[in-house]
């Protein structure tokens, strides 16, 4: 009768194996969770594993010393893992913290600008007679340096700008600025050329007055 005890034990020690083998492969499968871990999400999984590490205690039988190492390994993987990527986030914020306030300066230099060529864009269309030319003339004289200087101003700091790591989103602030920048500068050289074409016409239109008088 010895000879038939001998498949029950090995049948009871498959049995065995199986409920190992399955409980750890449950423990594994959270495992694979954490590869893709974020800080935002790391805590919960891991309270998983802890919780099913406790679940699967008895289960595990004979695998619970590696499964415990595999789950020791991939904690301390999945802690590295948030870690860069904490690293990196922070690392992105810094990157597009000097182009930003590059930026606000330029936008800052926009406004005055802007002021400065809309007042004169006023006064051009507001001169009548000789008498406001040599104001409109200053005025004219004024924004054209205004302009010069803003360019230089400009380009200083938009070559700090090309000069740093881009990420994307610096990339697409930096374009729509770039497209403001171009406009102003335009609006002031037409603003710039029309003053100074209404003072030529007026002088033109003075001095053609003067010469019919002389005529007369």
């Amino acid at each position: 009768g010895g000879s038939s005890l001998l498949p029950a034990a090995k049948m009871a020690d498959l049995k065995t194996r199986m409920v190992e083998i399955k409980a750890a492969s449950v423990v594994r499968r959270l495992l694979q969770k954490l590869r893709t871990a974020t800080p935002e999400n790391y805590d919960e999984l891991e309270a998983e594993v802890f919780d099913c590490m406790e679940q699967q205690l008895v289960d595990l039988g004979s695998q619970h010393d590696k499964v415990q190492e595999e789950v020791e390994q991939a904690l301390e993987k999945g802690r590295a893992r948030v870690q860069e990527i904490q690293d990196q986030r922070a690392n992105e914020v810094e990157l597009v913290l000097r182009p930003r306030q590059l930026m606000e300066e330029i936008r800052n230099l926009i406004d005055p600008l802007k002021a400065s060529i809309e007042a004169l864009g006023s006064a051009t269309a507001g001169v009548k007679g000789v008498d406001g030319l040599e104001g409109l003339a200053t005025q004219a004289a004024a924004v054209e340096a205004e302009v010069k200087e803003f360019s230089g101003g400009v380009l200083t700091r938009a070559k700090e700008i090309k000069e740093a790591p881009q990420p994307d989103v610096v990339k697409a602030e930096w374009a729509a600025l770039s497209r403001d920048v171009v406009q102003v500068k335009r609006m002031g050289e037409m603003a710039v050329r029309a003053a100074k074409a209404a003072g030529a016409t007026i002088a033109e239109a003075q001095r053609a007055k003067r010469l019919e008088a002389k005529k007369a």
